[in-house]
């Protein structure tokens, strides 16, 4: 790919938490939805311990709105790209599901350019740690991971405007 303008998505970005792990007697630890931190808005990359707290393990929803991009050419394409987060994101932009993305990713590229409007939302939930009972993330690591790195968007989230 060749001559690919960028614009970062910066912020301002609304961060809400949505649900917090408990420990549970046995499997897995449970989200619940009560004495949640504040939302507030931050600028990206950053985790999400200024919002939560180090130690926050839950769910967190990220908003960013935008305008669309002006001036585009005709056969020129928008991507969205989100690099990873810690543990887990679903992202979402105008209510359209756009796929999922995890540490072990080195980002999300999407197509964005058809589900442009003038006004676009774009949402991304953020879980950590990620809650799938593999090896590298058993049940019992919710306790371990407070104390390694805190949660959240901590890579660049951007549109690459350029042609196929």
């Amino acid at each position: 790919m060749q001559d690919v303008h960028s614009i970062r998505l910066a912020g301002p970005w609304r961060l809400e938490p949505t649900g917090r792990f408990l420990p549970a007697d046995a499997g897995l630890p449970r989200l619940v939805t009560v004495d949640l931190p504040e939302a507030q808005t931050a600028k990206m990359p950053a985790d999400w311990s200024a919002v939560c707290g180090a130690e926050y393990c839950g769910q967190v929803r990220y908003t960013r709105r935008f305008h669309q991009p002006q001036g585009l050419q005709e056969d020129e394409v928008v991507w969205l790209v989100v690099e990873p987060a810690r543990s887990h994101a679903e992202t979402w932009l105008n209510g359209q599901r756009l796929g999922e993305l995890s540490v072990v990713d080195s980002q999300l590229r999407v197509d964005v350019t058809k589900l442009l409007v003038d006004f676009n939302e774009l949402v991304i939930v953020v879980t950590h740690p990620a809650m799938d009972n593999s090896v590298d993330n058993p049940p019992s690591a919710i306790h371990d991971v407070s104390s390694q790195q805190p949660g959240g968007l901590v890579g660049e989230v951007r549109l690459e405007i350029g042609f196929p």
